[in-house]
């Protein structure tokens, strides 16, 4: 296994962002849809580069889930099931942090399906990686 401070390191991210996008998502203000949109798409990045670190392979600076999660299946194919539509998320992972960018507006019903898919993947993924590997179990 990898560096245990690197594991937890990048699953303390996701979870972060994951508090970000439950808690912007309970204001329900259409507002805040592209942003839990964006963190969301961060939980997944993160759970997924701290599966790979978890399996001590090397992290490619990218934010495309769908060649992040490519790299996944080759170490889990059980994983390719519940995280196939993750890759949906990634153009939230940069371009909507410009004025300019191309995003079409989103619904409640569009973050409600994005939350799910997070907490499905941040879950799953976390079930593949034993407890005291992500978490401090001394803190």
């Amino acid at each position: 296994m990898a560096n245990k401070k690197s594991v937890q390191a990048w699953f303390k991210k996701a979870n972060e962002d994951l508090f970000a996008a439950r808690f912007l998502h309970s204001s329900k203000s259409p507002r805040s849809f592209v942003p839990i949109a964006f963190h969301c798409q961060q939980v997944i990045e993160k759970s997924l580069k701290g599966f790979l670190t978890f399996h001590s392979k090397k992290i490619e600076r990218t934010h495309d889930l769908k060649e992040v999660l490519s790299w996944v299946i080759e170490i889990d194919a059980s994983l390719e099931k519940s995280l196939k539509d993750t890759p949906l998320l990634t153009p939230f992972a940069v371009a909507y942090r410009y004025p300019d960018a191309l995003i079409k507006d989103l619904s409640l019903a569009d973050v409600d399906s994005f939350i799910k898919m997070t907490d499905t993947a941040y879950n799953e993924i976390l079930y593949r990686i034993p407890f005291d590997s992500v978490f401090d179990v001394a803190e």
